[in-house]
């Protein structure tokens, strides 16, 4: 649960893997210059990507190249590159092998650590996913924090508010259900040095509901 950015990088058509490397090689170069012009925690080298990457990938890859960036700190890592799958485990396996990377990015947690590092680590993964736009990649953002593509702050942090809020009004209710029996409930919400007030905005808006949901983890686990 918590805000996060969905893509997709592609290359469509067929390319043949030196030009592919050259593409990932190029796009990392200029991740890198992102990465240091922004202040962000760290990038990784290019990686070559083999069969035996297999597990935690959605489409299993034969081979390509990928890097990952670390935007700072509360924020998930990002995955970026080229791979291609066999066609035993394509979707499509009549068609053509394409170069493709689907990656998601949650952001919602740099949040406990100031908006600054918030937008900070969001806006710099819009970016370094539009690296690859400028290179002639297809790509598609799906931005859970409608930030992009208008790039509109305000409604960016508006909903990281509101989901702050809801996690810390849901987490709290669990960790008074779970006190009850003497047992104790952990969350990264936990650590926002404004929880307090975000758990009382949540109840104040949804308190019913989190009073609902704490009876049924009593029922449900006898607390």
């Amino acid at each position: 649960m918590g805000l996060t950015i969905h893509y997709s990088i592609a290359v469509v058509g067929p390319k043949p893997p030196e030009e592919i490397k050259a593409l990932v090689i190029t796009a990392h170069r200029r991740a890198h210059a992102l990465v240091r012009r922004r202040g962000l925690e760290a990038i990784g080298p290019v990686a070559t990507v083999t069969p035996a990457d297999r597990p935690g990938w959605r489409e299993p890859p034969q081979e390509g190249w990928c890097f990952y960036v670390n935007p700072g700190p509360g924020c998930e890592s990002a995955t970026f590159g080229l791979t291609r799958s066999t066609s035993r485990f394509r979707r499509h396996p009549e068609q053509p092998a394409r170069w493709i990377v689907h990656g998601c990015c949650k952001t919602q947690y740099a949040s406990l650590h100031g908006e600054e590092n918030f937008l900070r680590c969001h806006l710099a993964i819009i970016d370094l996913i539009r690296i690859w736009e400028r290179l002639g990649c297809s790509v598609r953002i799906k931005d859970e924090g409608d930030y992009w593509p208008k790039r509109d702050v305000p409604t960016l942090l508006r909903e990281c508010g509101f989901l702050n809020a809801a996690i810390a009004g849901f987490a709290g209710a669990m960790k008074d259900a779970a006190g009850e029996a003497g047992s104790a409930i952990q969350a990264p919400v936990f650590a926002h040095p404004q929880f307090e007030r975000l758990e009382a905005e949540a109840v104040a808006r949804h308190g019913d509901l989190f009073e609902t949901l704490s009876n049924e983890v009593r029922q449900l686990t006898d607390f």
